[in-house]
């Protein structure tokens, strides 16, 4: 009896003494009572330490709660007796438990006790005493433990407005330090904010990147996916291999279709907003007010980098791009197939047949005329970027098997020199190429000098369908007499373009003289005509069908320097296919230099153009004759010698950063419009061409040297190179030098390419016997 009195005593006494002396930091009492209990032995008798926030007891209280509060005194010391045994299996297996290197420092804890204890309130320091040093990697096991343990400590050792006031102070964000955040909230944003620790949703969320794979569909118009694609799709593979996802397309909507890796798919969306924030666009109107051919747009598209299409029919088109230099270049391509396509400015199309009517003729050949045949034809090189790449067909003269030749007797026949052969319009009218060409240049007072030029190449006709896949099925199918050609060519406006190319006859030949130079070509844009009244432009003439007609031209040359490396390889510009930025950025041995000593020259006059089809040899020519004035320094318009100011200080600028300066797309002029045609850097070299004396002198010519010029031309807005070789008529008012002028064009004309290896298979006795 007196023991119970005793306990009644002393626990009356703890809870008054404790209720006084307690601080008001109930988690540091319980951390003092826990590291007082595991420092020193307790008697059963101490009192244990309550919390300042515990309920006053009232001394005065009535026996049944002073026999209540015996009972769960009584009832918490059996179980201080049963959790022996499993405090001290807890305490082996921690001790079993390899280290952590993040665990707390072992007095941390005792000292943050002392500080409440002492009624002090902690600082940021004593918070970085329970900052490990360093923390296991993200990619253990052993990092979530590592986590939840600081974050438990933090919750344990720190009251939730003590952990509000450590983010207020260390600034670290405004969302940290709400009031409606949970404690254990707050110990995290500390965790992770303040001590630089990933988040375990962080980890988590990697780990599924890392693992997870998944599909994502991120829609894109067309000219998003177009600068998405690159230069035939090349971006769009580099960016499936660097991501390494499977990337599909999907029409309808359209759509990338990405199939890869959860963070691939992240950082690749990332990508593809970039380059759309990077696309800028710009509407325009041609000076020539037509829309660009639909078969055009897609090329021009591909040449530039840049996405055009026609907004309306009235020339108006927007450019979509990733940079202004490709914007540029789509504009100056767009605005050149528009003036190219002009129906008006399209060279009329003649043809030439031989006369095959002399002493060794054969009787069959006069009984039965010669069929032709458009066969398919593959050029060594590009095709012009203007021009329908599905199918190209040349007229070419059936041949006979059983005869000597299929082609152009030239001895017999005469040729062009020879004058009994016939020049047919597409009417079938006989007409006077020289009389052709004088009559339709206009007969200025300021004209200085007149030339007449012939250049080799073929005449190709193009498939009809417009599309991009080869064809060799001929737009006029099987094989029919000249006549039922030259009927088709008018009734089914047949579309015709002149490519150049080098004779054969330049393969034996080595060049005398070689410069290098920077040509410009301006036409002058074609003046409206009222309604009502014919074009000025059609001069009188018989065959109204052949009609030809003279343009404005301006043309500026200036001579370069020699290349930089001293090479004059007649492939120069080979490399400029993969050019993204200034024309010549990309050449380092074939990029001429520019210094004061280089001279320029300018002329303007007019141009008459025609096409000469000659079904009867391998080859085709393009006639031009020339009448022009040449502009004295200073006389030039300005916007080209503005621009000749600029190539001279790019040319002489040893940086590579430099950008080629642009030339003017269009100027004003003597009240003309001109439009830029061809911007080129041209090799250009002599060539003495030998060619075999005959000895009738109504075949050809007796000389037996051919000087021509041949040029290897690189388009600086296209970047496509072209070859051409041509020969020069400058006294034409000479029927000699006429005459010798189409003696040159037959010499080059006539010879076939003979392949390298060529074995010729002779019969033998058995199939003569067949």
């Amino acid at each position: 009896m007196s023991r119970h009195i005793l306990r009644q005593t002393r626990f009356s006494h703890s809870l008054c003494s404790a209720f006084i002396t307690v601080p008001p930091r109930r988690c540091y009492a319980a951390l003092a009572s826990r590291q007082a209990l595991r420092d020193q032995e307790v008697e059963p008798q101490q009192a244990l330490p309550v919390a300042h926030n515990a309920p006053e007891v009232d001394l005065t209280s009535t026996p049944s709660s002073i026999q209540e509060s015996k009972a769960s005194l009584v009832g918490s010391g059996k179980r201080k007796k049963s959790s022996k045994k499993s405090s001290s299996a807890d305490a082996s297996e921690e001790a079993a438990k390899p280290p952590s290197e993040t665990r707390t420092a072992p007095g941390v804890e005792q000292y943050l006790a002392s500080i409440h204890a002492a009624g002090l309130e902690p600082t940021i320091s004593d918070l970085e005493r329970c900052r490990p040093a360093e923390h296991a990697h993200t990619n253990s096991p052993q990092y979530p433990l590592d986590y939840n343990a600081l974050v438990d400590t933090l919750c344990r050792s720190f009251s939730k407005a003590q952990l509000r006031h450590f983010l207020e102070t260390s600034n670290v964000g405004s969302t940290s330090s709400r009031y409606n955040k949970r404690k254990l909230q707050y110990a995290e944003a500390i965790v992770e904010k303040l001590w630089g620790w990933p988040s375990l949703k962080e980890i988590e969320r990697a780990k599924r990147d890392r693992t997870e794979v998944s599909v994502r569909s991120f829609p894109v118009t067309p000219s998003q996916m177009f600068l998405i694609l690159g230069r035939d799709g090349a971006d769009l593979l580099e960016m499936s291999m660097e991501f390494n996802v499977h990337i599909s397309l999907t029409t309808n909507p359209l759509a990338l279709r990405v199939e890869g890796l959860r963070g691939s798919l992240d950082r690749l969306s990332q990508r593809i907003a970039f380059i759309e924030q990077d696309i800028t666009s710009e509407t325009m109107e041609l000076p020539t007010k037509t829309p660009v051919r639909q078969d055009l747009v897609q090329r021009i598209s591909r040449l530039a980098g840049a996405y055009l299409e026609n907004v309306d029919h009235k020339g108006k088109v927007r450019i979509y791009a990733r940079n202004r230099r490709n914007l540029d270049v789509a504009k100056r391509l767009a605005s050149r197939a528009g003036h190219e396509s002009n129906s008006l400015l399209q060279p009329p199309v003649l043809s030439y047949l031989p006369s095959e009517v002399s002493a060794s003729t054969p009787v069959a050949t006069l009984e039965f005329p010669h069929s032709y045949f458009l066969y398919p034809f593959l050029s060594p090189r590009s095709l012009p970027w203007t021009m329908n790449t599905g199918g190209t067909f040349r007229v070419r003269r059936i041949g006979e098997w059983l005869g000597p030749s299929s082609g152009e007797d030239i001895e017999s026949s005469g040729g062009l020199a020879g004058g009994r052969g016939r020049i047919l319009a597409p009417s079938g009218d006989v007409v006077d190429l020289k009389t052709l060409l004088l009559n339709t240049l206009s007969d200025s007072p300021h004209s200085t000098s007149r030339s007449i030029k012939a250049s080799t190449g073929h005449m190709l006709f193009t498939a009809l369908s417009p599309g991009q896949r080869p064809n060799i099925v001929p737009p006029l199918k099987g094989h029919h007499t000249f006549t039922k050609i030259l009927q088709w060519m008018t009734g089914s406006g047949a579309k015709s373009s002149f490519v150049s190319s080098l004779p054969a006859a330049l393969v034996d030949s080595s060049p005398a003289q070689q410069k290098v130079l920077h040509r410009l070509t301006y036409r002058a844009l074609p003046q409206p005509v009222p309604e009502g009244s014919s074009s000025p432009d059609i001069p009188p003439d018989p065959a109204a069908e052949a009609i030809a007609h003279s343009s404005k031209v301006l043309s500026f040359e200036v001579v370069l320097a020699q290349p930089r490396l001293n090479t004059l390889d007649p492939n120069v510009g080979d490399s400029l296919s993969r050019r993204q930025h200034s024309p010549l950025d990309d050449i380092d041995a074939d990029v001429p230099l520019l210094n004061a000593e280089s001279t320029s020259r300018c002329a303007m006059g007019s141009e008459v153009v025609v096409d000469l089809m000659m079904p009867d040899r391998p080859m085709d020519l393009r006639v031009t004759a020339f009448e022009s004035n040449e502009l004295t320094p200073g006389e030039e318009p300005a916007p080209l010698q503005g621009y000749m100011e600029d190539l001279r200080t790019f040319m002489m600028q040893l940086d590579s950063d430099v950008t080629q300066p642009d030339p003017p797309l269009l100027f004003h002029y003597r009240g003309d419009t001109y439009m830029l045609h061809a911007s080129a850097t041209v090799r250009q070299s002599v060539e003495l061409i030998k060619a075999p004396t005959h000895s009738d002198g109504n075949a050809l010519d007796r000389q037996s040297i051919v000087r021509a010029v041949s040029e290897s031309i690189l388009d600086l807005e296209s970047t496509q190179k072209s070859t051409q070789c041509e020969v020069t008529c400058d006294d034409y008012l000479s029927d000699d030098s006429w005459k010798h002028f189409l003696s040159d064009c037959d010499k080059l004309t006539i010879k076939t390419y003979k392949p390298v290896g060529n074995i010729t298979v002779e019969p033998t006795d058995n199939a003569e016997s067949i």
